[in-house]
């Protein structure tokens, strides 16, 4: 099991450099050459094992471009380069349509007691 935080420098990683780009797109490169760089040069012995990738709340946006951007590199490498069986979301943004992650957000300080 290989835990990834994601964008870089937040959670547990910190970072002081301002020109960290945090978009989703990045991230996505970002955590594609971590796996690669793992699978390849740290644990090779990996290499050819099921991936599955998972994750929770924003997960339900970059596992989901992680996953198409693993795809996508292995049909341009015409080859299973990272061998990605699947991908598992719990409680994901899924839509930001009618600013719904924002009401999530105040539902979500509602039933935590910040407010009543």
């Amino acid at each position: 099991m290989l835990f990834i935080e994601s964008p870089g420098g937040v959670g547990f990683s910190s970072d002081t450099n301002p020109e960290i780009n945090y978009n989703d797109r990045q991230t996505a490169d970002d955590c594609f050459v971590a796996i690669k760089d793992f699978m390849w040069n740290v644990a090779p012995e990996f290499t050819n094992r099921a991936l599955y990738i998972s994750g929770e709340s924003y997960a339900g946006k970059y596992v989901p471009d992680l996953a198409v951007r693993i795809i996508d590199h292995n049909r341009l490498q015409n080859v299973t380069y990272i061998n990605l069986k699947g991908i598992l979301i719990g409680n994901p943004i899924m839509s930001f349509l009618n600013d719904s992650l924002a009401r999530m957000r105040i539902q979500y300080m509602i039933d935590h007691d910040f407010f009543s």
